[in-house]
């Protein structure tokens, strides 16, 4: 009996050990299968007892510290100053996990063959099956690249902010919905805000109504055709009206897909008023030469007491025979004429228009109790004329100015009173 309980004693002991063995087995295996993943990382994780003696250091920290990981448990951090990490005594990020229990964050850096990295560490604190703290753990994950992305973007974007600032035209960028992704100064500066304020809203918070109905459809035209538009804006601002041109674009992402469009809007208000000037003095110039041409097309000449002479020359078309007949009554009124003489030795073509004038313009001589004489007909003329059919019969005429003149200046000259006598 006592044999058989001994030899079960020993068979159960023996499956004990078995089965310890076969744990200790697993546990090499899942502790192979750690110690694989945490080399594998390239971030530097560590474990340190309380007097800062490694426990467990990955790859990434023998690396750093020219070692083998080996060679580093059960090892105080050796005089290395390429590492920020605790020495004996530790610092205040180890401090902190030892003596409080709380998990640090801090910026580490490392002096390194390639330069200078720095790392993003974490400690935190190592505990028992109880609850106490008997280590602290670190993780540090190198940043280096990315701090200097993130500086070279900084700088980039405070170039490109610079440019922008010093532009004197307003540029920005919107999303779809129209809200502010980027400005600069000037354009901040129409609506009295700072860039920073004036990113995230929307034109409707910021600018009247009117002017941005125009700009939004402008700006989903953009985003319908997927190329620049050039247009001219206006906008109201409480010192008037002002004008603007503007280039706007699409942005595209790495996708070909529009994210946003972007304007240019130069302020040309100076310009365009400047303009408006220049059209009123052009109108101005043209209305002086109407003026003059009027006063050169029709020139009514004194040459006696009584006696007036408008030549013409040239074409005579409808509105130059109203400014003939105009001249006429006026200047008959002004010199109180009693005869006209129309010359028309200029006009090399007689039609039905210009023997029209030449009888309306007796008629309404006459009614003024005055006279017209007309000189410089030419044998080609009086056929046109008889050939119109033209009645001069009750009108005087001479062949030539200078005869009609002389003959004027006879009667002036016989001293009869009223010429027309």
């Amino acid at each position: 009996m006592a044999n058989k309980s001994l030899a079960d004693d020993t068979a159960a002991l023996h499956a004990r050990i078995a089965d310890l063995e076969q744990y200790n087995a697993t546990l090499k295996q899942d502790l192979q299968l750690l110690r694989t993943i945490i080399d594998t990382i390239s971030s530097p994780i560590y474990a340190k007892d309380r007097d800062f003696r490694f426990i467990v250091a990955n790859q990434a920290v023998a690396d750093l510290l020219g070692m083998q990981p080996s060679d580093m448990l059960g090892k105080p951090i050796p005089n290395c100053s390429a590492l920020r990490m605790p020495r004996a005594g530790g610092d205040e990020s180890h401090r902190v996990p030892l003596e409080e229990g709380d998990s640090t964050h801090s910026e580490d850096y490392a002096m390194l063959p390639d330069g200078a990295h720095i790392y993003q560490a974490m400690k935190f604190p190592l505990r028992d099956a109880t609850g106490t703290i008997y280590g602290v753990g670190g993780i540090s994950t190198d940043v280096t690249t990315l701090k200097r992305t993130a500086e070279a973007l900084r700088s980039n974007q405070a170039l490109l902010q610079g440019i922008m600032d010093n532009s004197p035209a307003a540029i920005f960028v919107k999303d779809y919905d129209g809200r502010f992704l980027l400005v600069n100064s000037n354009t901040s500066q129409l609506v009295g805000l700072t860039p920073d304020e004036l990113v995230g809203r929307i034109d409707a918070e910021v600018f009247p109504p009117e002017n941005t109905f125009k700009w939004r459809k402008a700006e989903h035209a953009v985003w319908e055709s997927r190329k620049v538009l050039v247009s001219r804006d206006t906008a109201d601002f409480p010192d008037g009206t002002h004008y603007y041109l503007s280039v706007k674009f699409p942005l595209f992402d790495r996708d070909g897909n529009i994210y946003a469009t972007g304007a240019i809007s130069t302020d040309i208000t100076d310009i365009v008023r400047a303009e408006e000037e220049r059209a009123q003095f052009q109108q101005q110039i043209i209305a002086a030469q109407q003026q003059a041409l009027h006063e050169i097309s029709t020139p009514l000449i004194p040459i006696a007491r009584g006696v007036v002479v408008m030549p013409l020359i040239g074409s005579i078309d409808s509105n130059r025979a109203q400014q003939v007949l105009e001249t006429l009554l006026e200047g008959i009124a002004h010199y109180q004429a009693e005869i006209v003489l129309l010359d028309i030795t200029g006009v090399r073509v007689v039609d039905s228009q210009i023997a029209s004038t030449m009888l309306r313009a007796a008629r309404a001589v006459k009614l003024l109790g005055a006279s017209v004489r007309i000189t410089g007909i030419q044998p080609a003329i009086a056929q046109t004329l008889v050939r119109l059919g033209v009645d001069l019969a009750d009108i005087q005429t001479h062949s030539t100015l200078e005869t009609g003149i002389a003959a004027v200046l006879r009667l002036s000259a016989n001293g009869r009173g009223s010429l027309l006598r």
